[in-house]
């Protein structure tokens, strides 16, 4: 019975990662798998085939803009990668190629519908109150995520095989993070993003509350 199960979620995960799965469904597919391993006390471990720590993907983004970094860097930990920005301002991530998909896929939607955001509600507004704005959009975003992932931690607390499930993007996290410092050789440092307009970044907050629970009907996080 178990063997199916995995099958079943092993096609169910192939079917997310597949290049031809859109985004929602993607979306979809991996909700499915999560909330099926959680209801059957299944280790994640036991479902994923191994994948090793990949770099050399095609650029997530290419941008000096700061609130679009920290939220691809964010994001990109998140799910179990590490994000670096290249000398020719790309945004590469370096993680599993599952993870990466996840993140990227994220991504464009969650930097897509603040730029959407941000023309409806800022026009005549200006440069500057606009950019507050956004970095507001990519806080409350931030906020959210982590928000879900502790409230799943407390509501699977004791449950050791859920927590697997849910806790495994940090461990993704610390293979990628060694794979950057020991195999590519770089160093890293923080950037902040700041916001200089309480009004602006406020708003944005607000805006932005529900882009990240409104990435269809379903959540990625494990």
């Amino acid at each position: 019975m178990q063997t199916q199960l995995i099958e079943k979620l092993q096609k169910l995960l192939a079917k997310a990662q597949n290049s031809a799965t859109t985004p929602e469904e993607s979306a979809t597919f991996m909700a499915k798998v999560q909330q099926m391993m959680l209801e059957h006390n299944l280790d994640y471990q036991a479902l994923e085939q191994k994948e090793e720590i990949e770099s050399g993907f095609d650029p997530l983004d290419q941008t000096k803009t700061k609130w679009k970094q920290g939220l691809a860097c964010f994001i990109a930990s998140f799910h179990g990668c590490m994000a670096y920005i290249a000398l020719d301002k790309s945004i590469v991530i370096v993680g599993k190629p599952k993870n990466v998909s996840i993140a990227r896929m994220l991504y464009l939607y969650c930097s897509n519908e603040i730029e959407r955001l941000s023309k409806e509600l800022c026009k005549g507004r200006g440069k500057s109150f606009a950019n507050n704005f956004k970095v507001g959009c990519m806080s409350a975003i931030i906020q959210a995520m982590k928000n879900e992932r502790e409230n799943q931690k407390r509501l699977y607390h004791g449950n050791e095989n859920a927590l697997i499930v849910i806790n495994q993007y940090e461990n993704d996290y610390s293979l990628s993070k060694s794979f950057v410092a020991n195999s590519m050789n770089l160093k890293t440092k923080k950037s902040g993003v700041t916001a200089n307009n309480r009004d602006a970044y406020s708003s944005g907050f607000s805006a932005g509350s529900g882009i990240y629970g409104n990435f269809g009907k379903n959540r990625l996080s494990y």
